[in-house]
């Protein structure tokens, strides 16, 4: 099996209410976001937050998987 494509981004909102949010990378369209995709502890992004991931297409269109929030220092 051929590895992912692992994307940068930044996160443009996440609510913590309802566990979603939106990325937005270099490579194309805003990118939807679950919380339980999210690798890091804890689960929760923030506005501006710089983040890796991978993107899986689905009837609803692109979604973040397998995200990982980024070090300050990165």
């Amino acid at each position: 099996m051929e590895p992912q494509k692992r994307f940068n981004g930044t996160v443009i909102s996440f609510c913590t209410t309802t566990g979603y949010g939106f990325i937005s990378y270099a490579d194309g369209p805003n990118v939807f976001v679950h919380f339980s995709n999210i690798k890091t502890t804890p689960q929760i992004l923030y506005k501006d937050q710089r983040v890796i991931f991978n993107i899986i297409q689905n009837a609803k269109g692109l979604n973040a998987i397998d995200v990982y929030a980024q070090e300050e220092s990165e």
